[in-house]
């Protein structure tokens, strides 16, 4: 009996440790996701885009969700530049942002309800700009790059395009090694199938 005892005091304590440090690491966590959150709306707003009423910020493990609208494809663009652009950001998720078009008469004339509208404007974002806003994530890691340096081991951007999720990038690196280290790092991006790089070569 004695024995079972000291097994149990044994590890009650390891297990508290454990809870502890779990504890402690998700207060981090969300401490971390508040700062990058207020960063992401103060370069929004620094960028100046007309309408950000309807779009809603959040943050959850380094990742920035955007949802709900802007009014135009370079609205939403911008956003996801912003938001790409800040420090400790892992990935803009951009599945529940839609662009509110200001026209919207073509797309009224096909639909009868609101639920269908919004179902419209939904499928819009997710698949006409998909590639659009894989390529604003990709061109918020350059700014991100130019604003902190060295996270690409500061490799320069000259063009970039997505087509169906392969991203086509031209740009000048000072080894094979940064070269890769870029592509990897792009290819952590939600939404990117392929990197195919071009390299104005330095090296």
């Amino acid at each position: 009996m004695l024995r079972s005892t000291n097994i149990k005091l044994i590890k009650f304590p390891a297990i508290a440790a454990m809870l502890i440090s779990l504890t402690l690491t998700s207060l981090t966590l969300l401490a971390e996701d508040k700062v990058i959150n207020e960063d992401v709306l103060r370069a929004i707003q620094a960028n100046k885009i007309t309408d950000v009423s309807a779009l809603k910020i959040d943050t959850k493990e380094g990742i920035v969700i955007l949802s709900g609208s802007v009014p135009t494809e370079k609205e939403a663009i911008t956003a996801i530049i912003s938001a790409m652009s800040i420090s400790g950001v892992k990935d803009v998720d951009t599945k529940n942002l839609i662009i509110q078009p200001t026209d919207r008469t073509a797309v009224e004339s096909s639909i009868n309800n609101l639920d269908a509208q919004n179902r419209e404007y939904r499928q819009l974002s997710n698949n006409t700009y998909q590639d659009i806003f894989t390529t604003a994530k990709v061109k918020g890691l350059f700014a991100r790059e130019d604003l902190h340096g060295n996270e690409l081991g500061n490799m320069k951007l000259i063009s970039v395009e997505t087509k169906n999720g392969v991203v086509y990038l031209v740009g000048t690196a000072t080894s094979p090694t940064q070269a890769q280290k870029t592509v990897d790092l792009i290819k952590t991006i939600q939404g990117v199938q392929d990197v195919q790089l071009l390299i104005d070569k330095k090296y």
